[in-house]
């Protein structure tokens, strides 16, 4: 099974401070499974916690499949 990289950015609005963004690069065999990483990572990032309370109510993911350097 490749694993592909994958790039996921999720978006979600703040009620205070507005529009935020969160990028993550994640490892995959598939978009699905890249998606489903970076959104366990974001809700689990026990740092971040009270800064990404508001995006259990309306977020948007955007993942991308990045391109290998067949130079190997």
């Amino acid at each position: 099974m490749s694993r592909n990289r994958y790039r996921c950015l999720i978006t979600w609005k703040h009620r205070k401070w507005g529009p935020q963004m969160h990028r993550a690069a994640e490892e995959a065999s598939s978009i699905r499974r890249a998606i489903n990483q970076a959104l366990i990572s974001f809700f689990t990032d026990k740092n971040r916690r009270k800064e990404r309370k508001d995006a259990h109510v309306e977020i948007a993911v955007t993942c991308q499949r990045l391109k290998r350097d067949r130079a190997r």
